[in-house]
């Protein structure tokens, strides 16, 4: 049997193409999909690990992701400079930067802090030099470019007391989680009362000993102080709670993407048991006169399915090669073309193992059925001419039964998923229907046929004759059409949601936020003229005059707004109090809560909405 095994696999050698290009493809669309996944998260990992990879240590206040007070940033810093050790503060400040003439670059950026050892700083360099003294900062790259600024341009941050003018000495590009405009001394940054720290990345003397200086660093917290509770963790342990939060949507896409290699499996099984089906019908003679010169039903049945696991380790060898050359070839594509962080495609042995096996068992599976069809037969029986295939028998009847159940609790599923907009009822509902649609296949896709060939029969015999071949062998049409009708489905499935998606999204939109365009003016009043120019435009509706002015927080005593208690409005023990003038007439103004003693300026805008 061997021999045969062999013989078979050279002789029907172009009947397999089917089957292994479906295998092939399926398997291959796993891999690419985890290089291009695993490139993301790399790239992720460096991008979010960034600003922590120097150091030895990372202060946090209490868990990963909390922020330690401003106290506890300034204490940590002082042991550091007691002891001799080096920090770099991952803080900044949100203000208005302003060139040196007066005109406005940003009328609220956010301003970090650029670390005073040079062995910490992790921005790269672009041009210039890096922080030096106090009144040096550097600029983002990219953004300075758009707002025209370059080395030796003086910029204003702040206003009133608290402005301070710095020289840029040097360009540099950071990080795409720390997108800030300028990169100042820490002293400057924390001159401003709305600093805020996120993290201290902690570099350790070469005398002293990371445990020593991390229970350093956790004994400066104190119930006396208002340093609060500090904690250190490894760069890496910062870098992964950081990841998992950004990589929250590359999995969510890898996700949806290894939905679509499973509905490619799918198509898989149905290609691959139509090939074997039609290969072993034709070759039903051949397999009988096996059976009538000595072979058992068991050598023919374990031959062929050798048979088909040779394809399935073909095609699987196939598809792993492919996908990784497309996997890792794409990635690199995307990273000379696309501005986005991607690293090298980390193969996962996990996923690749997966797909190979996952191709073999597919096509075994799907091979599964045609070889017992094929062998079940008698010799003499298969010898004989083979009457035409009819689904008026029992097992037809039960499959057409089944599929009108199926058929209609997927009616109902999806009817029940319109009327209470539940998206698992959906797919239930969705999934439920295609399948009675595949069921009933056998019956509906010859009925179709004959339709249409009713139409093509008067072209000539060549029409005739396709027409009545169509529907000769209604399952094995059924099956061939089945898996277009699924390449078909899946892709109006995808374009009816994101429309549908879109849709909702600009009602939504509509109804949240019903307002076109806002103009607003920083600092000072639009004034009446210019609100009443906005309003003659062209197609403007409507206009509304929002006034805004500057609030203060103050401690929340036995107060409510609009009888709503202000802890139910807030959450929190703080009640915005508007200062005098900054809201006069029926026009009310915006505000939020802030920290107590704080102060947040607000601007005057002007909204309308298109006619």
């Amino acid at each position: 049997m061997r021999t045969v095994l062999l013989a078979s696999l050279r002789t029907h050698t172009r009947r397999y193409v089917a089957a292994v290009l479906a295998v092939a493809i399926a398997v291959a669309f796993v891999v690419v999909t985890d290089a291009i996944a695993s490139a993301a998260r790399g790239g992720l990992t460096d991008e979010v690990g960034k600003p922590y990879e120097k150091g030895d240590l990372v202060v946090t206040g209490g868990a990963v992701d909390a922020w330690p007070s401003n106290d506890g940033v300034e204490a940590v810093v002082a042991l550091a400079d007691e002891e001799g050790d080096s920090t770099a503060p991952l803080a900044n400040t949100w203000q208005p930067v302003d060139r040196a003439d007066g005109t406005a670059v940003s009328p609220d950026t956010p301003v970090g802090t650029w670390p005073a050892d040079p062995d910490l700083v992790w921005q790269e360099l672009v041009e210039g030099r890096g922080v030096e003294a106090p009144d040096e900062v550097v600029a983002d790259a990219s953004r300075a470019q758009a707002n025209e600024l370059g080395i030796g341009d003086e910029v204003v941050v702040g206003t009133g007391d608290e402005a301070t003018t710095l020289t840029i000495v040097g360009l540099a590009e950071g990080s795409t989680f720390a997108a800030d405009l300028l990169w100042a001394d820490f002293s400057v940054v924390a001159s401003f009362d709305d600093w805020m720290a996120e993290t201290v990345t902690y570099a350790v003397g070469p005398d002293r000993s990371v445990d020593d200086v991390a229970a350093e660093v956790a004994a400066l917290a104190s119930p006396e102080t208002a340093v609060g509770d500090l904690v250190t963790w490894s760069p890496a342990e910062v870098a992964d709670d950081r990841l998992q939060k950004a990589n929250q949507q590359v999995d969510v896409l890898s996700m949806v993407v290894l939905l679509f290699a499973a509905i490619a499996a799918v198509v898989s099984v149905m290609v691959i048991a139509n090939t074997f089906s039609i290969l072993f019908a034709q070759r039903q003679r051949d397999l009988a006169l096996l059976r009538c010169v000595g072979a058992t039903r068991r050598q023919v049945r374990r031959s062929v399915r050798l048979e088909a696991l040779v394809v399935g380790l073909l095609s699987s060898a196939t598809g792993l090669l492919v996908g990784a050359a497309l996997g890792f070839g794409g990635v690199a594509l995307l990273r000379a073309t696309v501005d986005f962080p991607l690293g090298t495609p980390q193969p996962s042995p996990l996923w690749w193992g997966a797909a190979f096996v996952g191709g073999v068992l597919t096509t075994v599976v799907a091979a599964w059925v045609p070889t017992r069809t094929a062998t079940r037969v008698s010799p003499l029986a298969a010898l004989r001419p083979e009457a035409a295939p009819s689904v008026r028998t029992a097992a037809g009847r039960a499959r057409i039964a089944l599929g009108v159940l199926v058929l209609g609790a997927g009616v109902v599923g999806l009817a029940a998923a319109v009327s209470s907009a539940d998206m698992v009822t959906m797919v239930g509902g969705g999934t439920l229907f295609f399948g009675g649609v595949v069921l009933l296949g056998p019956v509906l896709v010859p009925a179709v046929l004959r339709l249409v060939g009713l139409v093509v029969r008067r072209t000539g015999p060549t029409a005739r004759i396709a027409g009545d071949n169509a529907v000769r062998n209604p399952r094995r049409t059924a099956a061939t059409t089945a898996s277009l009708l699924i390449g078909v489905t899946l892709t109006t499935a995808v374009l009816t949601g994101m429309a549908s998606a879109r849709s909702a999204t600009d009602k939504e939109m509509d109804e949240q936020y019903p307002i076109d365009v806002t103009v607003a003016a920083d600092g000072a009043p639009i004034g009446t003229e210019l609100a009443d120019r906005v309003t003659g435009f062209p197609g403007v509706a409507a206009s509304l005059v929002l006034p805004g002015g500057e609030v203060a927080a103050a401690p929340v005593v036995d107060a409510t707004v609009a009888d709503v208690p202000a802890d139910e409005l807030f959450g929190d023990d703080t009640l915005p109090v508007v200062s005098p003038g900054a809201a006069t007439g029926e026009s009310s103004t915006r505000s939020s809560a802030a920290t107590a003693g704080s102060r947040s300026r607000r601007t005057t805008r002007s909204s309308c909405r298109r006619g």
